[in-house]
């Protein structure tokens, strides 16, 4: 059986460009996601790859939740 893996909870940063940042941190390091408020875009990311980029912020959080997720049970093992 695969462990449960807790989802990233965002925290949203004052930012005074055209930016607005929000992190996540985890054991495995820290996730971003950036809101550019020209494009009405979000990209996600973290220190070692892009994750991608969507229109809605649930969008984005579910993407780097899905990504996170995968590093986690990519790390551990398990017997079904």
């Amino acid at each position: 059986m695969k462990p449960e893996v807790e989802k990233l909870v965002f925290t949203e940063y004052e930012s005074d460009n055209n930016f607005i940042p929000f992190m996540a941190e985890s054991p495995f390091g820290t996730y971003y996601i950036d809101y550019d408020k020209t494009e009405k875009t979000y990209s996600s990311y973290c220190q070692y790859a892009e994750i991608g980029l969507d229109k809605t912020l649930i969008k984005a959080i579910n993407r780097v939740n899905d990504f996170h997720r995968a590093n986690v049970l990519n790390c551990l093992s398990w017997q079904e």
